[in-house]
């Protein structure tokens, strides 16, 4: 239940990622070092993450994956295959070993400062993909969603298409589009009875450096755009005033030498 946007810069990757989650699942932590060298948010259930990158240069995400042909869920939490990719010395290669059958379905996102690749497995097979939409090879889009997915991805492809064609590929229009919330129960920043965005991680990827900009939102947050708008889209393009903010924003540097 995630939104992943990719914009390709001369010097590395911009990845943002709305986190959704059930209400009842306990609150996330900030970007910390999770393992030596790799860095990212934290989900305290399984210890594990759904955004991170190492000291090398490496990043990742992922998302859930909700496959008709998936089989009984897995047996091992999907919160550490990150850690365990980004652990290798190159991640890439490590691919062609991977067993993914322990698992339940997930979409994972590998990259390095040129590249990124999107990897599938829907309970069956694992297999090399491409993005679900992308707007002149440069700004990239990938979603999944635990109700009724094939809508809700379809609705917000076409949101992020338009929002690219309409407000641009850098990070104010795909923060535009990372907020929207006209239709709470399909749009990226999602409401629904049992499950919310609970976070919006924007992870920096360069040549020389890397870095997170991370908001939590909390549970009695005000949804309404003009709130979404002054509250995140203003820190996350102006940072100086990230101590304004009347919730939780965490900018980590984490990563000095590439």
């Amino acid at each position: 239940m995630c939104t992943t946007t990719l914009y390709r810069k001369s010097d590395g990757f911009q990845i943002i990622m709305n986190r959704d989650e059930r209400l009842d699942r306990p609150e996330e932590t900030p970007p910390q070092e999770l393992r030596p060298g790799i860095f990212g948010p934290c989900d305290p259930v399984s210890g594990g993450t759904w955004i991170a990158h190492n000291a090398d240069g490496y990043w990742g995400c992922l998302l859930n994956g909700y496959y008709e042909t998936e089989q009984p869920k897995g047996r091992k939490s999907r919160g550490t295959i990150l850690l365990d990719f980004l652990s290798k010395q190159d991640p890439f290669d490590s691919v062609r070993e991977f067993d993914a059958s322990p698992y339940s379905s997930f979409r994972l996102v590998l990259g390095s400062p040129t590249q990124a690749k999107l990897y599938i497995w829907d309970g069956c097979t694992f297999s090399h993909q491409d993005f679900y939409a992308s707007y002149k090879d440069r700004a990239y889009f990938i979603s999944s969603s635990s109700f009724r997915q094939s809508e809700v991805i379809a609705h917000r492809k076409a949101l992020f298409l338009n929002a690219m064609k309409e407000k641009g590929e850098d990070l104010q229009g795909r923060l535009d589009f990372h907020t929207t919330q006209d239709n709470a129960e399909i749009d990226p920043l999602m409401l629904r009875s049992y499950s919310r965005t609970k976070s919006i991680t924007i992870m920096n990827i360069g040549k020389a450096n890397s870095n997170f900009d991370y908001a939590s939102i909390p549970e009695s947050f005000d949804y309404s755009m003009d709130a979404i708008h002054k509250q995140i889209t203003i820190p996350f393009t102006a940072r100086a005033n990230q101590s304004q903010l009347g919730f939780d924003v965490h900018k980590q540097k984490s990563l000095v030498e590439c």
